[in-house]
Protein backbone atom coordinates (compact mmCIF):
# COMPACT_ATOMS: atom_id res chain seq x y z
CA UNK A 1 0.00 0.00 0.00
CA UNK A 2 1.25 3.57 -0.60
CA UNK A 3 2.72 5.43 1.92
CA UNK A 4 1.30 8.58 2.02
CA UNK A 5 -0.76 10.11 4.38
CA UNK A 6 -2.67 12.91 4.70
CA UNK A 7 -3.46 15.70 7.17
CA UNK A 8 -6.88 17.90 6.47
CA UNK A 9 -7.27 20.69 8.69
CA UNK A 10 -10.54 22.04 9.21
CA UNK A 11 -12.24 19.14 8.15
CA UNK A 12 -15.09 19.74 9.81
CA UNK A 13 -16.37 22.35 7.10
CA UNK A 14 -17.80 21.68 3.68
CA UNK A 15 -14.20 21.88 1.83
CA UNK A 16 -12.16 19.36 4.00
CA UNK A 17 -15.35 17.46 4.50
CA UNK A 18 -15.85 16.95 0.89
CA UNK A 19 -12.41 16.06 -0.12
CA UNK A 20 -12.21 13.48 2.38
CA UNK A 21 -15.19 11.53 1.04
CA UNK A 22 -13.51 11.40 -1.49
CA UNK A 23 -10.08 10.04 -0.34
CA UNK A 24 -11.89 7.91 1.68
CA UNK A 25 -14.66 6.45 -0.84
CA UNK A 26 -13.28 6.94 -4.46
CA UNK A 27 -12.40 3.67 -5.93
CA UNK A 28 -9.55 4.84 -7.20
CA UNK A 29 -8.28 7.29 -5.03
CA UNK A 30 -8.55 4.95 -1.81
CA UNK A 31 -5.57 3.22 -3.22
CA UNK A 32 -3.51 6.06 -3.74
CA UNK A 33 -2.84 6.61 0.09
CA UNK A 34 -2.47 4.84 3.40
CA UNK A 35 -4.35 6.81 5.72
CA UNK A 36 -6.24 10.54 6.71
CA UNK A 37 -6.58 12.31 9.51
CA UNK A 38 -9.10 15.05 10.03
CA UNK A 39 -8.38 17.75 12.51
CA UNK A 40 -11.84 18.93 13.60
CA UNK A 41 -12.64 22.19 15.44
CA UNK A 42 -16.17 20.14 15.43
CA UNK A 43 -15.77 16.01 15.51
CA UNK A 44 -19.56 15.57 15.40
CA UNK A 45 -19.57 16.87 11.43
CA UNK A 46 -16.77 14.16 10.40
CA UNK A 47 -18.63 11.23 12.42
CA UNK A 48 -19.92 10.10 9.37
CA UNK A 49 -17.21 9.21 8.03
CA UNK A 50 -15.69 7.63 10.32
CA UNK A 51 -16.56 3.92 8.94
CA UNK A 52 -14.09 4.45 6.65
CA UNK A 53 -10.96 4.58 8.66
CA UNK A 54 -9.98 7.86 8.91
CA UNK A 55 -8.15 9.26 12.21
CA UNK A 56 -10.14 12.00 13.77
CA UNK A 57 -8.19 14.56 15.60
CA UNK A 58 -10.64 17.22 18.15
CA UNK A 59 -8.22 20.43 17.63
CA UNK A 60 -9.13 23.67 18.89
CA UNK A 61 -6.69 26.24 16.56
CA UNK A 62 -7.21 29.18 19.43
CA UNK A 63 -6.44 27.29 22.32
CA UNK A 64 -3.88 24.41 21.42
CA UNK A 65 -0.07 25.37 21.72
CA UNK A 66 1.89 25.03 18.59
CA UNK A 67 3.44 21.80 20.01
CA UNK A 68 -0.30 20.02 20.39
CA UNK A 69 -0.37 20.11 16.54
CA UNK A 70 3.29 19.35 16.11
CA UNK A 71 2.61 16.40 18.67
CA UNK A 72 -0.61 14.75 16.35
CA UNK A 73 1.43 15.59 13.14
CA UNK A 74 4.34 13.64 14.17
CA UNK A 75 2.07 10.67 15.74
CA UNK A 76 0.49 10.83 12.35
CA UNK A 77 3.29 9.99 10.70
CA UNK A 78 1.80 11.99 7.81
CA UNK A 79 3.86 13.23 4.91
CA UNK A 80 1.12 15.91 3.18
CA UNK A 81 -1.11 18.15 4.82
CA UNK A 82 -3.85 20.26 3.10
CA UNK A 83 -4.02 23.06 5.18
CA UNK A 84 -7.66 24.80 4.60
CA UNK A 85 -7.45 27.92 6.60
CA UNK A 86 -10.31 27.42 9.48
CA UNK A 87 -13.27 29.72 9.24
CA UNK A 88 -13.09 32.95 11.51
CA UNK A 89 -11.28 35.93 11.90
CA UNK A 90 -7.50 34.81 13.09
CA UNK A 91 -7.28 33.08 9.79
CA UNK A 92 -3.40 34.47 9.76
CA UNK A 93 -2.42 33.73 12.95
CA UNK A 94 -4.44 30.17 12.70
CA UNK A 95 -2.46 29.70 9.40
CA UNK A 96 0.97 30.69 10.89
CA UNK A 97 0.67 27.97 13.76
CA UNK A 98 -0.45 25.56 11.59
CA UNK A 99 2.60 26.41 9.18
CA UNK A 100 4.78 26.55 12.09
CA UNK A 101 3.88 23.02 13.26
CA UNK A 102 3.93 21.24 9.81
CA UNK A 103 7.47 22.39 9.83
CA UNK A 104 8.46 21.29 13.06
CA UNK A 105 6.72 17.74 12.52
CA UNK A 106 8.60 18.11 9.27
CA UNK A 107 5.76 17.25 6.67
CA UNK A 108 7.51 17.58 3.74
CA UNK A 109 4.09 18.15 1.04
CA UNK A 110 1.76 21.30 1.59
CA UNK A 111 -1.40 22.06 -0.37
CA UNK A 112 -2.75 25.03 0.74
CA UNK A 113 -6.26 26.13 0.10
CA UNK A 114 -6.27 29.90 -0.80
CA UNK A 115 -9.11 32.24 -2.62
CA UNK A 116 -9.05 33.18 -6.27
CA UNK A 117 -9.19 37.13 -7.18
CA UNK A 118 -6.95 37.98 -3.49
CA UNK A 119 -4.35 39.43 -5.88
CA UNK A 120 -7.12 41.66 -7.54
CA UNK A 121 -8.47 43.14 -4.02
CA UNK A 122 -7.52 45.77 -2.45
CA UNK A 123 -6.17 45.52 1.31
CA UNK A 124 -8.57 49.22 2.52
CA UNK A 125 -11.93 47.58 0.95
CA UNK A 126 -11.17 43.98 0.73
CA UNK A 127 -8.95 43.12 3.53
CA UNK A 128 -10.48 39.60 3.93
CA UNK A 129 -9.53 38.80 0.40
CA UNK A 130 -6.26 40.27 0.64
CA UNK A 131 -5.12 38.51 3.57
CA UNK A 132 -4.87 35.07 1.18
CA UNK A 133 -1.97 37.18 -0.34
CA UNK A 134 -0.06 37.17 2.60
CA UNK A 135 -1.19 33.87 4.08
CA UNK A 136 0.20 32.46 0.53
CA UNK A 137 3.45 34.15 1.17
CA UNK A 138 3.73 32.81 4.21
CA UNK A 139 3.24 29.00 2.77
CA UNK A 140 6.42 30.29 0.45
CA UNK A 141 8.45 31.66 3.25
CA UNK A 142 7.98 28.44 5.17
CA UNK A 143 8.61 26.21 2.54
CA UNK A 144 12.47 25.02 3.68
CA UNK A 145 12.70 21.52 2.76
CA UNK A 146 9.08 20.98 2.10
CA UNK A 147 7.29 21.46 -1.51
CA UNK A 148 4.09 24.07 -1.92
CA UNK A 149 1.08 24.04 -3.91
CA UNK A 150 -1.32 26.83 -3.90
CA UNK A 151 -4.95 26.48 -5.28
CA UNK A 152 -6.54 29.86 -5.46
CA UNK A 153 -10.44 28.71 -5.58
CA UNK A 154 -13.15 30.98 -6.93
CA UNK A 155 -16.48 31.70 -5.87
CA UNK A 156 -18.35 28.23 -4.65
CA UNK A 157 -21.59 28.38 -6.52
CA UNK A 158 -22.84 26.20 -3.02
CA UNK A 159 -23.23 29.66 -1.65
CA UNK A 160 -26.02 30.24 -3.95
CA UNK A 161 -27.52 28.14 -0.89
CA UNK A 162 -27.71 31.18 1.25
CA UNK A 163 -30.08 32.54 -1.16
CA UNK A 164 -32.57 29.29 -1.80
CA UNK A 165 -35.39 30.37 0.75
CA UNK A 166 -35.80 33.54 -1.07
CA UNK A 167 -35.53 31.47 -4.39
CA UNK A 168 -38.21 29.15 -3.21
CA UNK A 169 -40.46 31.75 -2.11
CA UNK A 170 -40.19 34.73 -4.38
CA UNK A 171 -38.88 33.23 -7.34
CA UNK A 172 -35.74 35.14 -7.55
CA UNK A 173 -32.06 35.09 -6.92
CA UNK A 174 -30.64 37.78 -5.10
CA UNK A 175 -27.21 38.81 -5.37
CA UNK A 176 -25.60 42.36 -5.38
CA UNK A 177 -23.02 42.02 -8.17
CA UNK A 178 -24.35 44.51 -10.49
CA UNK A 179 -26.58 44.06 -13.97
CA UNK A 180 -23.56 43.49 -16.50
CA UNK A 181 -20.51 42.51 -14.46
CA UNK A 182 -19.87 38.42 -14.72
CA UNK A 183 -18.28 35.61 -12.54
CA UNK A 184 -17.56 31.77 -12.73
CA UNK A 185 -18.81 30.06 -9.59
CA UNK A 186 -16.99 26.54 -9.17
CA UNK A 187 -18.85 23.64 -7.61
CA UNK A 188 -17.27 22.18 -4.46
CA UNK A 189 -17.00 18.99 -5.61
CA UNK A 190 -14.73 19.93 -8.24
CA UNK A 191 -12.06 22.04 -6.24
CA UNK A 192 -12.76 18.54 -3.85
CA UNK A 193 -11.31 16.36 -6.97
CA UNK A 194 -8.33 18.58 -7.87
CA UNK A 195 -7.33 18.75 -4.06
CA UNK A 196 -7.67 14.90 -3.78
CA UNK A 197 -5.44 14.04 -6.83
CA UNK A 198 -3.16 16.63 -5.80
CA UNK A 199 -3.16 15.39 -2.36
CA UNK A 200 -2.47 11.59 -3.49
CA UNK A 201 0.10 12.89 -6.47
CA UNK A 202 4.03 11.11 -5.84
CA UNK A 203 7.06 11.93 -7.17
CA UNK A 204 10.61 11.80 -6.48
CA UNK A 205 10.11 15.08 -4.66
CA UNK A 206 6.98 14.66 -2.88
CA UNK A 207 4.07 15.45 -5.07
CA UNK A 208 4.45 14.73 -8.02
CA UNK A 209 6.58 16.52 -10.32
CA UNK A 210 4.12 18.20 -12.79
CA UNK A 211 2.00 19.68 -9.66
CA UNK A 212 4.61 20.88 -7.02
CA UNK A 213 5.32 24.33 -6.60
CA UNK A 214 2.15 24.84 -8.73
CA UNK A 215 0.19 28.26 -8.10
CA UNK A 216 -3.59 26.86 -9.74
CA UNK A 217 -6.34 29.24 -10.09
CA UNK A 218 -9.49 27.67 -10.06
CA UNK A 219 -12.89 28.82 -11.09
CA UNK A 220 -16.29 27.41 -12.60
CA UNK A 221 -16.21 26.52 -16.54
CA UNK A 222 -18.41 29.50 -17.26
CA UNK A 223 -18.95 33.22 -16.92
CA UNK A 224 -22.13 34.45 -15.28
CA UNK A 225 -24.23 38.02 -15.13
CA UNK A 226 -26.60 37.64 -12.65
CA UNK A 227 -29.55 37.22 -15.40
CA UNK A 228 -27.40 34.47 -17.27
CA UNK A 229 -27.23 32.76 -13.76
CA UNK A 230 -31.11 32.78 -13.09
CA UNK A 231 -31.40 31.69 -16.73
CA UNK A 232 -29.30 28.28 -15.61
CA UNK A 233 -31.35 27.39 -13.00
CA UNK A 234 -34.51 28.08 -14.99
CA UNK A 235 -33.21 25.94 -17.52
CA UNK A 236 -32.26 23.28 -14.78
CA UNK A 237 -35.24 23.89 -12.60
CA UNK A 238 -37.72 23.31 -15.06
CA UNK A 239 -39.45 26.79 -13.20
CA UNK A 240 -39.28 30.48 -13.94
CA UNK A 241 -36.60 32.34 -11.96
CA UNK A 242 -35.40 35.52 -12.44
CA UNK A 243 -32.09 37.58 -10.72
CA UNK A 244 -32.71 40.27 -8.51
CA UNK A 245 -30.16 42.91 -8.30
CA UNK A 246 -29.70 43.84 -4.26
CA UNK A 247 -27.51 46.69 -2.32
CA UNK A 248 -24.35 45.58 -0.41
CA UNK A 249 -26.90 46.59 2.69
CA UNK A 250 -29.53 44.26 1.49
CA UNK A 251 -26.77 41.46 0.91
CA UNK A 252 -25.28 42.00 4.15
CA UNK A 253 -29.04 41.48 5.61
CA UNK A 254 -29.81 38.05 4.20
CA UNK A 255 -26.43 37.01 5.13
CA UNK A 256 -26.96 37.93 8.79
CA UNK A 257 -30.59 35.78 8.97
CA UNK A 258 -27.72 33.01 8.63
CA UNK A 259 -26.97 32.74 11.98
CA UNK A 260 -23.91 29.49 11.63
CA UNK A 261 -22.27 31.69 9.19
CA UNK A 262 -18.73 33.26 10.89
CA UNK A 263 -18.65 37.03 10.80
CA UNK A 264 -15.57 36.48 8.45
CA UNK A 265 -16.94 34.78 6.13
CA UNK A 266 -19.56 36.89 5.88
CA UNK A 267 -17.62 39.79 5.02
CA UNK A 268 -15.42 37.55 2.54
CA UNK A 269 -18.69 37.05 0.64
CA UNK A 270 -19.48 40.63 0.63
CA UNK A 271 -15.85 41.66 -0.51
CA UNK A 272 -15.96 38.91 -3.45
CA UNK A 273 -19.04 40.27 -4.51
CA UNK A 274 -17.46 44.03 -4.29
CA UNK A 275 -15.06 42.43 -6.73
CA UNK A 276 -17.46 40.93 -9.20
CA UNK A 277 -18.76 44.42 -9.15
CA UNK A 278 -15.75 46.36 -9.93
CA UNK A 279 -15.22 43.70 -12.87
CA UNK A 280 -12.32 41.90 -11.64
CA UNK A 281 -13.77 38.50 -11.90
CA UNK A 282 -14.55 37.82 -15.38
CA UNK A 283 -12.74 35.58 -16.30
CA UNK A 284 -12.17 31.71 -16.26
CA UNK A 285 -9.52 29.15 -15.24
CA UNK A 286 -9.84 25.52 -16.18
CA UNK A 287 -7.04 24.29 -17.77
CA UNK A 288 -5.09 22.83 -14.64
CA UNK A 289 -8.31 20.93 -13.56
CA UNK A 290 -8.70 19.24 -17.07
CA UNK A 291 -4.86 18.51 -17.10
CA UNK A 292 -5.01 17.16 -13.77
CA UNK A 293 -8.00 15.71 -13.19
CA UNK A 294 -8.93 14.42 -16.76
CA UNK A 295 -12.63 15.56 -16.24
CA UNK A 296 -14.49 18.34 -17.33
CA UNK A 297 -15.53 20.83 -14.58
CA UNK A 298 -19.54 21.44 -13.54
CA UNK A 299 -21.35 24.13 -15.47
CA UNK A 300 -23.76 26.16 -13.53
CA UNK A 301 -26.79 24.07 -14.81
CA UNK A 302 -25.57 20.90 -13.39
CA UNK A 303 -25.25 22.83 -10.54
CA UNK A 304 -28.78 23.41 -10.27
CA UNK A 305 -30.13 20.26 -11.34
CA UNK A 306 -27.97 18.89 -8.15
CA UNK A 307 -29.36 20.85 -5.91
CA UNK A 308 -32.66 21.05 -8.13
CA UNK A 309 -35.06 20.50 -4.17
CA UNK A 310 -33.03 23.75 -2.70
CA UNK A 311 -34.23 25.97 -5.15
CA UNK A 312 -37.77 24.72 -6.70
CA UNK A 313 -40.78 27.29 -6.05
CA UNK A 314 -42.95 26.28 -2.74
CA UNK A 315 -45.85 25.20 -3.71
CA UNK A 316 -49.02 26.87 -1.31
CA UNK A 317 -50.90 24.76 0.51
CA UNK A 318 -54.16 24.34 -0.38
CA UNK A 319 -57.49 22.42 1.40
CA UNK A 320 -58.23 19.08 -0.31
CA UNK A 321 -61.84 20.90 -1.52
CA UNK A 322 -59.83 23.23 -3.72
CA UNK A 323 -57.40 20.47 -4.43
CA UNK A 324 -60.79 18.46 -5.84
CA UNK A 325 -61.85 21.21 -7.58
CA UNK A 326 -58.83 22.60 -9.52
CA UNK A 327 -56.26 20.09 -9.12
CA UNK A 328 -52.82 21.12 -8.10
CA UNK A 329 -52.15 24.50 -6.48
CA UNK A 330 -49.86 26.64 -9.02
CA UNK A 331 -46.34 27.26 -7.76
CA UNK A 332 -45.94 30.52 -5.68
CA UNK A 333 -44.39 32.41 -8.12
CA UNK A 334 -46.87 32.42 -10.72
CA UNK A 335 -48.82 35.17 -9.55
CA UNK A 336 -45.16 36.92 -9.86
CA UNK A 337 -44.70 36.32 -13.26
CA UNK A 338 -41.37 34.44 -12.98
CA UNK A 339 -40.04 34.50 -10.45
CA UNK A 340 -26.99 30.80 -0.86
CA UNK A 341 -19.59 26.49 2.39
CA UNK A 342 -14.67 29.21 2.45
CA UNK A 343 -12.80 29.09 2.69
CA UNK A 344 -13.50 26.95 3.74
CA UNK A 345 -15.60 29.64 2.74
CA UNK A 346 -19.10 30.33 3.80
CA UNK A 347 -20.07 27.67 1.75
CA UNK A 348 -18.94 24.90 4.21
CA UNK A 349 -21.90 25.64 6.37
CA UNK A 350 -24.78 25.49 4.07
CA UNK A 351 -23.50 23.36 1.30
CA UNK A 352 -24.79 20.86 2.99
CA UNK A 353 -25.63 18.15 0.21
CA UNK A 354 -27.25 14.74 0.96
CA UNK A 355 -25.27 11.48 -0.12
CA UNK A 356 -27.40 10.59 -2.98
CA UNK A 357 -26.27 14.27 -4.27
CA UNK A 358 -22.50 14.03 -2.89
CA UNK A 359 -22.46 11.04 -5.03
CA UNK A 360 -23.67 12.56 -8.11
CA UNK A 361 -21.27 15.82 -7.87
CA UNK A 362 -18.00 12.71 -7.64
CA UNK A 363 -19.32 10.70 -10.65
CA UNK A 364 -19.85 14.26 -12.58
CA UNK A 365 -16.39 15.41 -11.57
CA UNK A 366 -14.58 12.69 -12.57
CA UNK A 367 -16.22 11.79 -15.85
Amino acid sequence: MPGRKIIITAADGQTGHLTADLLLTDDELKTKHSGVILMCGDTSKCIDLAEFGPRIVSVDYEADPVERFVSTMKDSDADAIYLIPPASGKKMEFVGKLLEASRKAEIPNVLFLSSAGCDMAERETQPKLREFIDMEHMVMEAKGATTAVIIRAGFYAENLLLYNKNAQNTGKLPLPIGKNHRFAPLALGDLAHLAAVVLVGQGPHGFDDEERGQLIVLTGPQMCTGNELARAASHSLNARMEYEEISHDKAREILDAQSDIDESEKQYLLEYYSLVREGKTDYVSTIAFKYITSADPTPPSLFFEDYSEEFKPKRRKVTSSHRKGRGAAAPAHAKKEGHHVSSGHAAKEKGKASDKEKKTTHKRARA
